[in-house]
C-alpha cells in the first residue's frame, strides 16, 4: 500500500493496531489479578496496602459446604477477603452451606442467586451492603442472620426465598430495596430496625404468612406495593414519620383490620388499600392533598371514614363498593370528586359536601340507593357529570345554604331533586340557620323553649363547629315565653325587631362584641328594667328601646357616637341618663316622654341634639352639659321641661350658653365645670345614693371631689382601673369629680340623691 497515496487509510489501520495491543494488555492484566486458592476463586481488588480480594465466580461451579477464609496468601502477599463479588456463586445449586469471614464488607449483586440448596447463612457484622438479587431464588434458605453494620438491602435481595420464616433488620439499615423479600411465602415475623427510612416497592409483597408489622419512627417512604397480597396481615404500625404511601402499598391485604395513618402523611397513591376487605375505619391525615384512584375500592367492611382538611381531590373509584359506609363528610378543602368515587356504597344514607366542591364525576354516587339526605355547603352548585346520583331518590331532602336555594333549583343535575331546602338546626331548643362556611357561623332565628335563653358561643353540627354570630331580624318577635336573654361574646349583630314586643323579657345580657343593634330591636319590651350596652356599639338605632316602660337604667358603652331617632321614646321609668363623652349626636325624639328622668348629663363631644329629643321629660331636675360649645338644638328639644332647673356648663362657656338658641331659655345656668377632658372615663350609678363606681382610669390616678363652690371635700390615689367611692355621707346635691394622671385630666358631675 502506498502511504503517500492513501494517508487516511494508513492512519486508521495504525489506530486499530494500537487498540488491539491495549486490549491484549488489559486481558493479561485481568488474568494476572485473578487466582484460585483452595478451590475458591479470587479477584485482587487492591494490590497495595491494605491488600484485598473479593471472592469471584469460577468456571467450575462451587458445590457442597464452602468456608471462605478471612485472609489468603498469593505470591508473597497476604490478602484480606473483603467482599463477595457480583455473581460469585450464581447458579451454584449444589452449595449446601457457606461460611463467611468477619472481614467481608460487601455482598455483590447476584452473588448467591439460585443457590437452591443453601439453607442458612450468617452475614458477618462488618457487612455494610447486600447487593441487588444477592439471594434471589434461594428456595431452601430458611435462616438468615444479618450483621449489625448492615446499612442497605438491595433490590430482590431475598426474593423467592420460600422457606424463610423470620428476619430481623439491623438498626443501621436505612434502605430496604424493591422486592427485597417478595414472595417469601412463609415469612411470618419481621423486625425492622430503628434507622430504616425507605421500604422499597413490593419489598414484602406476597409474604402470605406475615401477620403484623411495626415500623420504626424513622420510616418516611413506603414504596409501591410494599405489602400487597400479604393475606394474613392484620395490623400495621406505621410509626409517626411516614410521608409517602406508594401505589398499592397494602393492596389486597384481605385480613388487615386496623391501621393508623400518621399525621406526617402527605401522599397516598392509587389502590393503596384496594380490596382490604377487613379494614373497618380510616382517618386520613390533614397533610394529605389527594386520595388516589381505587385507594379504598372494595373495602367492604369499611364503616368509618374521616377525610383530612387538606384533601383537594378524591380519585376515581376511591371508595367504590365500600358497602358499610353509612355517612360521609367531605371537608371544605375538597374541590373535585372523581368518576365512580363512591359508586355502589349501598348503605350510604347521608353525605355533606364542603364549601369548595366544584365538580363531581360521572357515576360518583351511582347505586347509593339508601341515601336519605344530601347537604351541600357550596354557594354555587357544583358541576355534575352524567349519572352522578343514578339510583338515588330525588325526593330526599337536599340541604343547601339559604342564599343558594334558587341556584340549585335551576342547576343541571341538582334541579332533579324536588325537596331542596335550607337547614333549621335545633340545638337544645334554640333554632339556628347557617349564615356562612369558613368562617363557620350561624344565626339565631328563634327558640322552642321558655324562660331564660342562654345562647352558647358555638354549636356543633355535621362535623363543623359553628360560631353564633348574630340574632336574625324578628327572631324572637312577639315571644312572651322568655324572660331573660344571655348573648355570647361571639355575637356581633342583633337584627331589626329581634326582640320586638317580648312582653315578659326582664333581663338582657348583650355580651362584649355586639356592634350592630337593628331598628326596634327591643321595642315594647315593657318589663325590661336595665340594659348595659357593650363598648363596640357605636350607634343606637331608631326605636331600639322605644316604649320599654319599665326600663330604669341604661349604661352606655364608651365608643358610642350616635343615639338614634326615638331610641328611648316612651321609656317612662328612666330616672337618670349620662351621655358619655364619645357621643357626638343625639337624634330626634331620642328620649321624648321619659317623664321620670330627673338627672341628665350630656357628654363633652355632643354637637347636635335633634328635635323633641327631651320633650316632655317633665321630671328633669338638673342638666349637666360638658360640651364647651353649646350643642346645636333642633326644634323644641326641651319642650315641656321646667326652665328654672339648674343647668351646669363649663365655666368658660357660661356666656355662650346664655345666648345660645333654646339654652338661653333656662333661667338657672350655672358654672363650675372645667373643660379640656383628656381622660375618657365613666361613673355610675349617677345619680348615686351610696357607692359610686369610677371606671376606665389608670393606676396612680388622683381622684378629687369638689362641691359646687369649688371646695375640695375628698381626694385619693387610685391603685386600680376601677374604684368605688362612698357617697353615703354626702349631702344631696351636685358634685364635681376630677381625675388627673400624668398631666391628663377628666371631669364629671355627680348627682347625690
Amino acid at each position: 500500500m502506498n502511504k503517500k497515496n492513501n494517508p487516511l487509510i494508513f492512519k486508521k489501520l495504525k489506530k486499530l493496531y494500537l487498540l488491539f495491543l491495549i486490549s491484549i494488555l488489559c486481558i493479561n492484566s485481568i488474568i494476572a489479578q485473578s487466582f484460585i486458592a483452595n478451590g475458591i476463586a479470587y479477584n485482587i481488588t487492591s494490590s497495595e496496602t491494605p491488600f484485598t480480594v473479593e471472592v469471584t465466580k469460577k468456571e467450575q461451579k462451587y458445590i457442597g459446604a464452602i468456608k471462605i477464609p478471612e485472609e489468603i496468601m498469593h505470591g508473597e502477599k497476604t490478602y484480606t477477603v473483603t467482599s463477595i463479588g457480583n455473581e460469585a456463586f450464581q447458579y451454584c445449586s449444589s452449595i449446601t452451606n457457606i461460611e463467611l469471614p468477619n472481614s467481608i464488607q460487601h455482598i455483590g449483586e447476584l452473588a448467591f442467586m439460585n443457590c437452591r440448596k443453601l439453607s442458612q447463612i450468617e452475614i458477618p457484622d462488618n457487612v455494610k451492603t447486600i447487593g441487588n438479587n444477592a439471594f434471589i431464588y434461594c428456595h431452601e434458605l430458611a435462616k438468615v442472620s444479618l450483621g449489625s453494620s448492615l446499612t442497605s438491602i438491595g433490590d430482590n435481595a431475598f426474593r423467592y426465598c420460600y422457606l424463610l420464616e423470620n428476619i430481623e433488620i439491623p438498626d443501621q439499615v436505612t434502605y430496604i430495596g424493591d422486592l427485597a423479600f417478595h414472595s417469601c411465602s412463609i415469612l411470618s415475623s419481621v423486625k425492622i430496625g430503628k434507622s430504616v427510612v425507605t421500604i422499597g416497592g413490593d419489598a414484602f409483597s406476597s409474604c402470605k404468612e406475615l401477620t403484623t408489622i411495626q415500623l420504626p419512627n424513622t420510616v418516611k417512604t413506603i414504596g409501591d406495593g410494599a405489602f400487597r397480597n400479604c393475606d394474613k396481615l392484620t395490623s400495621v404500625g406505621l410509626g409517626d414519620s411516614v410521608e409517602t404511601l406508594g401505589d398499592m402499598a397494602f393492596d389486597n391485604c384481605i385480613s388487615l383490620s386496623n391501621i393508623t395513618l400518621p399525621n406526617t402523611l402527605k401522599y397516598m397513591g392509587g389502590s393503596v388499600f384496594y380490596n382490604c376487605i377487613a379494614l373497618e375505619s380510616i382517618n386520613i391525615p390533614d397533610l394529605v392533598q389527594s386520595i388516589g384512584y381505587y385507594a379504598f375500592e372494595r373495602c367492604s367492611s369499611l364503616n368509618s371514614v374521616t377525610i383530612g382538611k387538606s384533601v383537594k381531590s378524591i380519585g376515581q373509584e376511591a371508595f367504590s363498593e365500600c358497602e358499610k359506609i353509612s355517612s360521609l363528610i367531605i371537608p371544605n378543602s375538597v374541590e373535585s370528586i372523581g368518576i365512580g368515587a363512591f359508586a355502589q356504597c349501598t348503605n350510604l344514607t347521608s353525605i355533606v359536601f364542603g364549601k369548595s366542591i366544584s365538580s363531581i364525576g360521572q357515576n360518583a354516587f351511582r347505586g347509593c340507593h339508601s341515601m336519605q339526605e344530601i347537604t351541600c355547603y357550596s354557594i354555587d352548585p357544583p358541576r355534575l357529570d352524567w349519572w352522578v346520583f343514578t339510583d338515588v331518590s330525588k325526593t330526599i331532602p337536599l340541604y343547601v345554604l339559604r342564599q343558594s336555594i334558587d341556584a340549585y333549583k335551576s342547576a343541571t343535575g341538582w334541579k332533579d331533586f324536588t325537596n331542596i331546602q335550607y337547614e333549621i338546626i335545633n340545638d337544645n331548643g334554640i333554632l339556628y340557620v347557617i349564615s356562612s362556611i369558613e368562617p363557620n357561623e350561624v344565626t339565631v332565628i328563634g327558640t322552642e323553649i321558655s324562660g331564660k335563653i342562654d345562647i352558647p358561643s358555638e354549636i356543633a353540627h355535621k362535623y363543623y363547629d359553628f360560631k353564633v354570630a348574630s340574632i336574625e331580624a324578628e327572631a324572637f318577635k312577639d315571644n312572651n315565653q322568655i324572660d331573660e336573654i344571655v348573648l355570647p361574646n361571639t355575637t356581633t349583630t342583633i337584627g331589626e325587631r329581634a326582640f320586638y314586643n317580648c312582653g315578659n323579657l326582664e333581663k338582657v345580657s348583650l355580651g362584649s362584641s355586639v356592634d350592630i343593634v337593628g331598628v326596634s330591636a327591643f321595642e315594647k319590651c315593657n318589663k325590661l328594667t336595665s340594659v348595659q350596652l357593650p363598648d363596640p356599639l357605636e350607634e343606637i338605632a331608631s326605636n331600639t328601646f322605644k316604649d320599654c316602660s319599665s326600663l330604669t337604667s341604661i349604661e352606655f358603652g364608651m365608643t358610642l357616637t350616635t343615639i338614634g331617632n326615638s331610641a328611648f321614646v316612651g321609656c317612662i321609668s328612666i330616672n337618670s341618663i349620662e351621655i358619655p363623652n364619645s357621643v357626638k349626636s343625639i337624634k330626634g325624639k331620642a328620649f321624648e316622654g321619659c317623664i321620670e328622668l330627673s338627672n341628665l348629663t350630656i357628654g363633652s363631644s355632643v354637637s347636635s341634639i335633634g328635635y323633641y329629643a327631651f320633650k316632655n321629660c317633665t321630671g328633669l331636675s338638673s342638666i349637666i352639659c360638658l360640651s364647651i360649645t353649646p350643642p346645636n338644638l333642633s326644634s323644641d328639644v326641651f319642650g315641656g321641661v321646667d326652665k328654672t332647673i339648674p343647668v351646669y356648663v363649663p365655666t368658660e362657656s357660661f356666656t355662650d350658653y346664655q345666648t345660645a338658641d333654646q339654652w338661653k331659655d333656662f333661667f338657672n345656668i350655672k358654672t363650675g365645670i372645667e373643660s379640656n377632658n383628656t381622660i375618657n372615663f365613666i361613673v355610675y350609678p349617677n345619680p348615686v345614693i351610696d357607692m359610686l363606681v369610677v371606671d376606665g382610669i389608670l393606676p396612680d390616678t388622683q381622684i378629687s371631689i369638689y362641691d359646687m363652690r369649688g371646695k375640695q371635700i375628698y381626694t385619693r390615689i387610685s391603685k386600680t382601673t376601677k374604684v368605688q367611692l362612698d357617697f353615703s355621707s354626702f349631702y344631696k346635691g351636685v358634685y364635681i369629680l376630677k381625675v388627673e394622671e400624668n398631666k391628663k385630666k377628666g371631669v364629671a358631675l355627680v348627682v347625690k340623691n
